[in-house]
């Protein structure tokens, strides 16, 4: 197999792990000029030979992340376009991750169509960043005026007023969140 056209990712980018059932939501911190063989993770591995990564190319580059939440909690300045090294993340106790690029999967923006002639709501433009980054896919139909927001399968409507509806184990948490960014 040989490095496919995902090379790397932008700075800033947020990110999730493709071989993940329910990936949290990492962002792109460095972008080393150096393959998956030529990372070492350990006395032991590569990032090419780390347990997960072996069906990824050798010659990929690779991507350093941090999850989305733990990069707020630690860097709540991070403006996404300079890159924190590996070893300022070390000296601070913050976890980060080293994959092979193709590993990574872009996490795809559903901000609403800028052709489209409605206004959002600027509370559900507000929820809709909230959810997007407790890793909820979220489309906003600025026409409708409502959200439609996914998660494990189930799919959800969220109206301006908070109402919810949908079937799923997460309408009710929704609700409280909804309250949450509305206060």
């Amino acid at each position: 197999m040989t490095a496919d056209t995902v090379d790397r990712f932008d700075l800033g980018e947020q990110v999730v792990d493709r071989d993940d059932a329910d990936p949290d939501t990492a962002v792109v911190v460095a972008r080393p000029d150096a393959t998956a063989a030529e990372w070492d993770v350990d006395a032991e591995h590569t990032v090419a030979t780390f347990p997960g990564n072996e069906d990824y190319p050798e010659d990929a580059r690779v991507s350093v992340v941090v999850f989305q939440d733990t990069l707020a909690e630690e860097f709540p300045e991070y403006d996404g376009e300079t890159p924190l090294a590996p070893s300022a993340l070390s000296d601070r106790d913050v976890p980060f991750f080293v994959f092979p690029a193709p590993r990574l999967s872009p996490v795809e923006s559903d901000d609403v169509d800028t052709e489209d002639t409605a206004t959002p709501d600027p509370a559900l433009v507000t929820l809709a960043e909230e959810l997007r980054g407790r890793g909820m896919t979220v489309e906003q139909d600025a026409e409708a005026g409502v959200l439609r927001a996914e998660k494990l399968g189930e799919w959800y409507t969220i109206h301006p007023d908070g109402r919810v509806s949908g079937d799923g184990a997460l309408a009710g948490r929704l609700e409280d969140v909804t309250r949450e960014v509305a206060s």
